[in-house]
């Protein structure tokens, strides 16, 4: 007879999707999955709604606000990871294990958190720039009107919405991010044929023992046509 929480257990249990764990880390596996993840999935949130408010609270904190948008120096994809070291979780971006020759060490990790305060950082300067939004109305009050309330409200989750909203406002902005050795390449969504892009550079600063990823002071100017 199972328990409670060895039934929890089993239904959380992410090898069932193609994943292992390995030291505190989750990876893909090379195994095939035997249950559709995204059957898998609801039976998380299920799992979650069960959940009680104080744990629940803790585990939207670790939401990957970048999954499935961001790409390593080479065009691989880069998949949420984390490790539990001393009791205290540690998020990353990792490349893709499919996408990576079996033995190869060319593996990129990057902390989660800083990657992610600079795409929003970013996000928010480019919102807030009045010019764009005035040279996109092209003189049509109503449309600049809405277009810099919908910028604000874009700002306002961004900047003080849950996990939850932020990511569905980077996805609602976002089509794809791009690494390079010391700046993020942020595309954005758009109907046209050529699709706008921000630039932002990124310095790495010695903390402690810890690498972190800090957005240049100054403002970056974007490429192409868009602020």
């Amino acid at each position: 007879m199972f328990r409670r929480g060895s039934v929890r257990h089993l239904l959380g249990n992410a090898t069932y999707i193609g994943r292992i764990n390995h030291k505190g880390e989750s990876y893909l596996g090379e195994h095939d999955s035997i249950v559709d993840e995204e059957l898998w999935g609801a039976v998380q949130k299920k799992l979650a709604d069960k959940t009680p408010e104080r744990k629940r609270a803790e585990r939207a904190t670790h939401t990957s606000l970048l999954s499935g948008l961001l790409h390593d120096e080479h065009g691989r994809k880069m998949t949420p990871s984390h490790a539990n070291k001393k009791g205290k979780r540690y998020r990353y971006y990792i490349t893709h294990g499919g996408l990576v020759p079996k033995g190869s060490r060319n593996i990129v990790r990057l902390p989660a958190g800083d990657l992610e305060e600079i795409v929003v950082k970013r996000l928010v300067t480019h919102l807030g720039d009045r010019q764009v939004l005035i040279d996109k109305a092209d003189g049509n009050a109503e449309t600049l009107n809405h277009a810099i309330a919908d910028a604000d409200t874009q700002i306002d989750q961004l900047t003080s919405g849950t996990q939850h909203q932020k990511q569905m406002s980077i996805r609602n902005i976002v089509s794809r991010i791009d690494m390079d050795p010391s700046k993020l390449i942020i595309e954005l969504q758009s109907d046209e044929q050529s699709s706008p892009k921000l630039e932002a550079d990124y310095v790495n600063v010695q903390s402690g023992n810890d690498t972190k990823l800090v957005l240049r002071s100054k403002e970056e100017q974007p490429i192409g046509s868009t602020q």
